[in-house]
């Protein structure tokens, strides 16, 4: 069994990946026609395709955690309310104040 992960190991350190040309052409109906293959005698074009980019699970992660805090923030300053008696209803409003030129900072 160590020796078959072994092979794939090996394989997989010494495979590179293939890319196959893409071509483009436009036949005579002028119909648009993709294909890993060039055709022929007809004029045609190779597009370039260049490789996925991807991004990391933890950092995305780590995205929708921050997104979610946001919403979650904004949520609640909007549904605070602005009217209120005393001293509490004020700092509350001057929290808010504060929290939102945060934000405004940000973007």
């Amino acid at each position: 069994m160590p020796w078959i992960l072994a092979i794939f190991v090996v394989i997989g350190c010494f495979s590179s990946p293939l890319y196959a040309g893409v071509y483009t052409w436009i036949d005579s109906n002028g119909i648009a026609h993709f294909s890993d293959y060039p055709p022929g005698e007809l004029p045609h074009r190779e597009i370039v395709v260049s490789e996925p980019s991807t991004v990391p699970m933890s950092e995305n992660l780590d995205q929708g955690r921050r997104v979610s805090g946001i919403r979650d923030d904004v949520r609640g300053l909007l549904s605070a309310p602005d009217r209120g008696a005393g001293e509490g209803a004020d700092r509350a409003r001057v929290e808010r104040e504060k929290t939102c030129g945060a934000y405004r900072k940000k973007a």
